[in-house]
């Protein structure tokens, strides 16, 4: 189900209250169009009926893409990752209606994943949406990151990336973008060979987990990979 409500925020500029429509929980297949506001960040952008400023309104909500069994719970923390990992336990999860009635939604054989922020959400539906596994991309980024590292020391601001993100451009094929303080340095052309060779030779080792960790990201990355070297040692 998709949940909204309006609520009375202030403006940063001219500091006047307006309302806005805050998701609780968006499914895709009862509310299709919401996806690509997800996927554009149009969910998040408040623009001032008095002044006209835009401004960008982090929140937390459930995003349910019902037709692929994959639920991203966005958080603003990690404490409350913590509390949503409660709700992750066992097969099902609660999500409240409409009328505020919490429901309990039948999540076996389902993706279920945990991420901060925006950006992370969006970044992992991208993955998702081209077919691929967001654990293989993890170790993907930190290979590619490796690589490029005589590179990125020539580029201003290269000595500083802190992170790697997956982009979709117009044609819908994806680059991974290499950001240091909140900005784009560098990005090269995801390559289908490299991640089908990362597959190749990490597909046993992701097999054999309980894909029950919602958490997926760089830090269970360099895990991961800690834990397959010390196997293979």
């Amino acid at each position: 189900m998709t949940v909204k409500h309006s609520q009375s925020i202030t403006c940063l500029s001219c500091k006047k209250a307006s309302d806005f429509d805050f998701y609780g929980s968006i499914n895709t297949m009862l509310a299709p169009t919401l996806k690509q506001r997800v996927k554009n960040f149009d969910i998040f952008k408040f623009i001032c009926p008095h002044c006209g400023s835009e401004q960008f309104v982090a929140y937390s909500f459930l995003y349910h893409q019902m037709e692929d069994k994959l639920m991203i719970y966005c958080c603003q923390d990690e404490e409350e990752i913590a509390k949503v990992r409660e709700l992750y336990a066992g097969d099902f999860t609660t999500a409240v209606d409409e009328k505020g009635r919490e429901r309990a939604i039948d999540t076996s054989g389902y993706r279920r994943r945990i991420v901060i922020g925006a950006d992370n959400l969006v970044e992992k539906i991208r993955i998702f949406d081209a077919g691929l596994d967001d654990r293989l991309m993890e170790i993907y980024k930190i290979m590619l990151y490796g690589q490029m590292q005589p590179q990125l020391a020539e580029m201003p601001g290269g000595d500083d990336v802190d992170a790697v993100f997956v982009d979709e451009q117009l044609d819908g094929s994806l680059d991974l973008v290499f950001v240091a303080n909140g900005q784009a340095v560098g990005a090269v052309p995801f390559s289908q060979e490299v991640y089908d060779i990362i597959e190749k030779q990490y597909s046993d080792a992701v097999s054999q987990l309980v894909d029950a960790e919602p958490v997926i990201d760089q830090d269970w990355a360099f895990d991961f990979l800690a834990k397959v070297a010390q196997q293979n040692a």
